[in-house]
């Protein structure tokens, strides 16, 4: 998954032509409220565990990711995603188990 800085319309954004959307689970038994899905072709990618009312981590593909949703400009918003670090990776491991 490409990182970088994209445009949020309600809870959807694209990377490189996918759109990927924000979900909430309806029944929520032991497993964080809101997971990533890729839309179409549809894919379920991963559970987003929210560290701040705006930021959340998650796993794709052995790789970890911080996705942080931002203001821009006035009405606008803005998804943040990029890698985290191994140290970091392994910290917020760490704090899972």
């Amino acid at each position: 998954m490409k990182t970088g800085e994209f445009a949020l319309e309600g809870n959807s954004f694209l990377v490189e032509g996918d759109k990927y959307a924000i979900r909430e689970r309806k029944k929520v038994k032991g497993k964080p409220k809101y997971y990533l899905i890729r839309c179409e072709p549809f894919q379920y990618v991963s559970s987003l565990f929210q560290v701040d009312p705006e930021e959340f981590r998650f796993d794709h593909e052995k790789r970890l990711y911080s996705l942080k949703k931002r203001k821009q400009g006035c009405d606008q918003r803005a998804i943040s995603l990029f890698f985290l670090l191994r140290g970091g990776m392994q910290k917020w491991y760490n704090l899972l188990t």
